[in-house]
């Protein structure tokens, strides 16, 4: 009984930690349209932000909160971690005007998961940029008698130097996953991109920025991180832009609550790993872990360029929130509800150029506070290691007077080099899980690449009761069209397309140019896509 005992043991923490996690997320939602004073900030502050943050009324001005940061060029501190206790074990140079120059590897936690039990490893990342084309790189680790490199298209002029070293050229633009000895998991990730304007705010206009530059930043140090639930916490208020350059540490999760017009930007890190108990579960105790970043019920937001390193729940996460740009972030976890981007009831959303590595879905799109409609997601690389690369609809409103939609939503240009999970109630690197009466329509999916998948299935559209999660099945999905998708790969899972029962139905599904090892599926049969009685008008040319 010891093991039947420990699973569901596990499944009550999991429920009881998205139970708090929900309830954080919505704690704050007052109004869908929050009011904002004349200076972009909101009317409704919080007292306790009040008491423990400095007045920040004046407009146009630019704070450096103590200790003084500085403002030393981001170039000193490029490719060098302040805190070397955060340094992985690969050595990567990379060669600049004939100089081969050392670039500090982040070290990550990454999962594994075998029906509940997490096997924790380390991988590292580098984030290097560059203004030419392509960039010549080496890496080496001690015990490597062989390495696989993918996508094998992002490298060029590839040789191995010894046992332990390779040389390549990697394209701009690109990002490639070098795995020592074939291991997913101890993998370095590498992402070279041209480099971002931190100064940039896209379309928000902010009145006050906020600098945080090279070094920690945590809460006795700065008087701006204070304590929400227990957690070091840095509240950014309407009209703020909060600049972590390069080099910059900070260890607290950022928080937006009722406000508009607020940036987040800069090629520094949110680094939360060293609030990671095993599992980040406590064994059940109602945990409340940092997330991240979290914002509620704000509108007008950016976000851009920061890399969050192994939050214990969700690394970018909103409800009730509108018009947010996300762009080229990096997100990492490797616990359970280890969720990349999730968006609770929010609308006009633009997420582009970013890479997740995630120990649960990569990014969601529920309607548990509101209706979610008019979202892009576009160039992005989804890694999930414990379910899928993107999920659509679990959580709604639950009420068949009062239904949720999920609708105009398009993911194009999308890399999954992996996608694992070792239930298949969350299995799917295209995932439409709909249950609590959401309904769902008029989504596009094109032009994606998925590498070989461990345990998932390439397609998973159904709708759902599922019982650690649904009071409800979802009520319909219609208007669904997939197009270029290519995976290589066992395809031993095949796809799902099932509705519920004769009233709660899937409809209207078009797949277009499906090709699996190099070759275009013809039909459903071929393609190995089981639908059910509850299904009409799914096609596949």
């Amino acid at each position: 009984m010891k093991p039947l005992f420990a699973f569901y043991r596990t499944r009550i923490a999991v429920v009881l930690c998205f139970t708090v996690v929900l309830a954080m997320l919505v704690s704050c939602q007052v109004d869908q349209s929050p009011n904002v004073d004349d200076t972009g900030t909101s009317s409704l502050v919080s007292t306790d932000m009040k008491d423990t943050e400095t007045d920040m009324t004046e407009t146009k001005d630019t704070e450096t909160p103590e200790p003084d940061s500085g403002t030393t060029d981001d170039e000193d501190y490029y490719g060098n971690l302040v805190d070397q206790t955060m340094k992985s074990d690969y050595k990567l140079e990379y060669l600049r005007d004939g100089e081969w120059i050392e670039y500090d590897v982040l070290a990550l936690k990454t999962t594994r998961t075998v029906h509940y039990r997490w096997d924790v490893f380390e991988g590292g990342f580098a984030d290097l940029y560059t203004e030419e084309d392509s960039l010549r790189i080496r890496v080496s680790k001690s015990g490597v008698s062989d390495w696989t490199i993918r996508p094998a298209e992002n490298v060029s002029d590839w040789k191995e130097i010894g046992r332990n070293k390779v040389e390549f050229t990697l394209k701009n633009q690109g990002v490639v996953s070098l795995e020592p000895n074939g291991h997913l998991y101890k993998n370095l990730l590498i992402r070279l991109s041209s480099p971002m304007d931190q100064e940039d705010t896209g379309s928000v206009e902010c009145s006050r920025v906020i600098r945080l530059g090279p070094g920690i930043h945590e809460y006795g140090n700065n008087a701006r991180i204070t304590k929400v639930d227990g957690n070091p916490t840095f509240r950014l208020k309407g009209g703020e832009h909060l600049i972590l350059e390069e080099g910059a540490v900070l260890r607290a999760q950022i928080l937006i609550e009722t406000a508009v017009n607020v940036a987040i930007t800069g090629g520094g890190i949110i680094d939360l790993l060293e609030f990671n108990p095993e599992n980040c579960l406590n064994d059940g105790k109602n945990p409340t872990y940092p997330f991240g970043i979290r914002f509620t019920n704000s509108k007008n937001l950016y976000i851009a360029g920061v890399t969050i390193r192994n939050s214990c729940l969700f690394t970018c996460s909103g409800a009730g929130s509108q018009n947010i740009e996300i762009r080229g972030i990096k997100t990492f976890t490797g616990a359970q509800n280890g969720d990349g981007i999730n968006f609770h009831g929010c609308s006009n959303i633009t997420v582009s150029d970013c890479l997740l590595r995630n120990s649960d879905d990569c990014i969601a799109v529920y309607s548990s506070v509101a209706d979610a409609r008019n979202i892009s997601v576009s160039n992005c690389v989804l890694w999930s290691d414990s379910a899928h690369a993107i999920n659509i609809g679990t959580h709604g409103s639950s009420n068949p007077n009062n239904r949720h939609y999920i609708e105009d939503v398009t993911f194009s240009d999308i890399y999954v080099p992996e996608c694992c999970c070792f239930s298949d109630e969350y299995w799917g690197v295209i995932g439409l899980t709909m249950g609590d009466e959401n309904i769902c329509r008029n989504l596009t999916f094109e032009n994606f690449k998925v590498d070989n998948i461990t345990q998932s299935r390439l397609i998973d559209i159904k709708i759902v009761k599922l019982d650690l999660w649904n009071p409800r099945p979802g009520y319909l999905i219609e208007g669904i069209h997939i197009k270029n998708i290519h995976y290589n790969g066992d395809n031993k899972n095949g796809s799902v397309i099932f509705g519920y029962d004769e009233e709660r139905i899937v409809r209207d599904i078009l797949i277009e140019d499906l090709y699996i090892n190099g070759e275009k599926m013809t039909s459903l049969e071929q393609a190995g896509i089981v639908t059910n009685n509850f299904t009409s008008d799914v096609k596949i040319k």
